[in-house]
């Protein structure tokens, strides 16, 4: 990643102050467009914080794990609660891109309101389907959303562990 090398910690720790308890960074000095004490970084797409340092942007969850153990994520940070802009780095731990992505919401496309949960109208059956490894296995047909919720969520936990997502 490039943004390892446009930034080191001291001038990180020289920029900015952060709050592990909040996720917060607060700027320490005045620059352009932006005064000490003001809280740094704003909303980004997909709801993730961005902050600028010395003309370069940098994710704030990023910067956080970066800050708080003075090394850059190995890959990819997750949020454990799936809120991007929930920086506490109690709330933020290194993962897979596999990893990542099961602990993702359900998709907006989905009309069941349950993650890998969907309807055969065809055959009047709900579907359980889960994917792991980037393979996707089917769990079944099932006369209920009960059934097909249930038959997920083990799927899920056994799979993916802490990082079952099974919203």
């Amino acid at each position: 990643m490039t943004a390892k090398i446009l930034i080191t910690h001291a001038r990180l720790r020289e920029a900015l102050d952060y709050d592990p308890a909040t996720g917060v960074f607060h700027r320490l000095t005045n620059g352009r467009g932006f005064l000490a004490g003001q809280v740094a970084g704003g909303e980004s797409h997909g709801g993730y914080i961005k902050i600028c340092i010395d003309r370069h942007s940098f994710y704030a969850h990023r910067l956080a794990w970066f800050y708080t153990y003075a090394k850059w994520p190995a890959e990819i940070l997750d949020h454990r609660d799936g809120n991007p802009s929930n920086n506490r780095i109690d709330n933020l731990r290194e993962a897979s891109q596999s990893q990542n992505v099961s602990n993702g919401r359900r998709r907006l496309t989905n009309r069941s309101g349950v993650k890998g949960v969907c309807f055969d109208k065809r055959r009047g059956k709900w579907i359980a389907s889960i994917t792991s490894g980037y393979k996707q296995i089917n769990l079944g047909r099932f006369n209920n959303i009960e059934a097909a919720t249930r038959a997920y969520r083990k799927a899920a936990t056994k799979l993916h562990g802490e990082f079952a997502n099974l919203g």
